[in-house]
């Protein structure tokens, strides 16, 4: 019996210690080759110009463009679903290797359910400040859990293809915009106490570390961006606190500028990374 479960232990034993080596394995080849945003971000973080946000704050932001015709050296790091949960710790780390950089941040990021910490888990490795808030160890026991993510997955996918400019370049069709318009009035921010109370911080914690905090507000189409109801509610809150605040939508793009009610094309994403970043401190 002694035997049997010794049997046992050494084949868990092996079976965990081939699980850390793949992990190893795909982690440090991922880490070193892959072009997928964050796998950039944590091999060269110093940059003068960050963005931070949502989806919306990804595709309003063509870092492509930015680069290569206006000569900025930024990084977009937006992602799908990015919430304030995240955005805190990439500040952090944007902090700890840069100063006198400007962080671009979408402000609607703040109004959404905490991102599943499953797809940060890929980098908490990498980052101190992902740690410590993903509080599950299964993660250490269990390394390759962090594979099961869609971070491991874009890193996969941008191993050998850039990941600055994956922008759609469909327009929105005209039966969107007709059951947009039609739609009823609608909060754009649901807790406004708590959205401000994290717009300071993400304030102070910028100035405290030397950089600059520069909130934007990314276009909508236009039908859904008359069906809020505290839109200029929203928009006060940054003139009376005095923060550096960019309202896209006073750009008042075409209709053909957007692929989605929340979302703009790459001629609309073009348009408005010129208008960001020739003019970053207009309101």
């Amino acid at each position: 019996m002694k035997q049997f479960l010794l049997r046992i232990f050494y084949l868990f034993l092996a079976v965990w210690v081939c699980q850390y080596l793949l992990f190893i394995a795909f982690k440090h080849t991922l880490d070193n080759h892959s072009q997928f945003r964050y796998s950039r971000f944590f091999r060269q973080p110093e940059h003068k110009y960050f963005v931070l946000g949502n989806s919306r704050a990804m595709n309003t932001v063509n870092e492509k463009l930015a680069r290569e015709t206006l000569g900025l050296d930024l990084i977009n790091l937006g992602f799908n679903g990015m919430t304030a949960n995240y955005i805190f710790p990439v500040i952090d780390e944007i902090n700890k290797h840069n100063k006198g950089s400007e962080i671009f941040i979408e402000i609607t990021a703040f109004d959404a359910p905490k991102d599943d910490d499953q797809d940060y888990s890929f980098f908490i490795s990498n980052s101190e400040s992902f740690k410590k808030i993903i509080p599950s160890k299964k993660y250490d026991v269990l390394p390759l859990l962090r594979l099961n993510s869609i971070f491991f997955l874009r890193s996969m996918y941008f191993y050998n293809k850039p990941d600055d400019h994956s922008i759609s370049s469909r327009i929105i069709s005209s039966e969107t915009g007709k059951k947009v318009a039609s739609g009823g009035v609608m909060p754009m921010i649901t807790d406004k106490k708590a959205f401000e109370q994290m717009i300071d911080s993400i304030q102070q914690l910028c100035s405290s570390h030397g950089n600059t905090a520069h909130f934007f507000l990314a276009p909508y189409y236009p039908p859904s961006l008359k069906r809020f109801n505290d839109y200029n509610e929203i928009t006060a809150f940054f003139d009376q606190k005095k923060y550096v605040f960019t309202d896209l939508n006073k750009s008042e793009l075409d209709n053909n500028m957007f692929a989605d009610r929340v979302h703009t094309n790459i001629s609309g994403a073009n348009a408005m990374t010129t208008v960001m970043f020739q003019r970053p401190s207009t309101n």
